[in-house]
């Protein structure tokens, strides 16, 4: 179904984000420095996942609409805009960029981080007003 699909994804994001954690407290990040910053917009993907998951599981419907995807524009953006870091940068200049020796991407992660605090206050009060609404329609 297509909720178990949403589900699916949602915690498979998770377990690479953590995973995204583990390599960096690890000390993984500077012997694969290419892995820098690869789940950095990963948070951005977790208020349209409990979204879609709460508005799916009450619906009848087996895929997901066309605009559904928009949810997802904020975490495409992030990873456009990191396409230079990702593919031009040096294994050092990463590394650099990584311990704040380079500021390249200082005002990104400030903007990224805003984002997430957005993102995460909006998906769960949406979220939360379609929970009342579904309750109120079953209470009439």
């Amino acid at each position: 179904a297509l909720t178990d699909n949403i589900l699916a994804f949602w915690l498979l994001t998770i377990g690479i984000h953590l995973t995204g954690y583990y390599i960096y407290y690890n000390g993984y990040w500077e012997e694969y420095p290419h892995l820098i910053g690869v789940t950095a917009p990963f948070p951005l993907f977790y208020g349209p996942f409990l979204y879609l998951y709460l508005i799916y599981s009450t619906r009848k419907s087996e895929s997901l609409k066309l605009v559904d995807y928009l949810h997802f524009a904020p975490i495409v953006i992030s990873y456009l805009y990191m396409t230079p870091f990702y593919f031009f940068y040096t294994a050092d200049k990463k590394i650099q960029v990584d311990k704040g020796e380079i500021d390249d991407y200082g005002t990104f992660s400030t903007i990224l981080l805003i984002g997430f605090i957005i993102s995460g206050l909006s998906y769960a009060i949406l979220s939360y007003r379609k929970l009342l609404q579904r309750k109120k329609m079953f209470l009439l």
